[in-house]
């Protein structure tokens, strides 16, 4: 399935066509706070770097392998993304990863989300329209495709992830990848 979420996507097109595309980005989140753990520290001789954080855009990767803290990590258990795709698609699925059991260093998967919604909209001037709400499974695939209803499914331009709870972590909720997936819409 064709990914219009990913941050590089009109990139690639771009030496397909004759077009000022962009790839997908992330328009806005929320909380804003990152996980305390995510801002990493380097230590060069004896003086401690500062590195940049992991931004929310990570999600919008495309990636195949989850690696540990390569996430949008943020305070607490409620949070959104807002996107703009790369394109107006009619909207049939979206995917949600997490990382494996296996490879967190906890052994478990309490930060990762548990129910979630997502909404679309075609132009910002309008309001978020609610395409379904999901629950994302602790045990099943890192990444776990989900179906829009029939009913719901339209085109729009942006899409909003809202993460409503995590599997039980008290402090922080991490999202490891997010996708968008559909068919191209024509444009107005």
């Amino acid at each position: 399935m064709a990914n219009f979420a990913l941050k590089s996507q009109g990139k690639s097109l771009l030496s397909f066509c004759v077009c000022l595309k962009t790839g997908a980005k992330v328009l806005s989140y929320m909380p804003s706070a990152v996980h305390p753990k995510q801002r990493q520290t380097l230590n060069w001789f004896g003086i401690a770097l500062h590195m940049p954080s992991v931004t929310p855009d990570v999600v919008l990767q495309g990636r195949t392998r989850l690696q540990p803290g390569e996430c949008w990590g943020f305070e607490g258990s409620q949070g959104h993304l807002a996107i703009a795709l790369s394109h107006r698609v009619v909207v049939n699925h979206v995917t949600l990863g997490h990382l494996p059991k296996m490879l967190s260093p906890t052994g478990n998967s309490w930060s990762a989300p548990k129910e979630f919604s997502v909404y679309g909209m075609t132009d910002p001037e309008q309001e978020w329209t609610h395409l379904g709400t999901f629950l994302y499974d602790e045990n099943g695939e890192p990444l776990q495709t989900f179906e829009l209803p029939s009913h719901r499914r339209a085109a729009f331009r942006y899409i909003k992830l809202d993460i409503s709870s995590n599997w039980g972590h008290v402090k922080h909720t991490c999202v490891y990848d997010f996708r968008v997936h559909g068919k191209f819409a024509p444009e107005d």
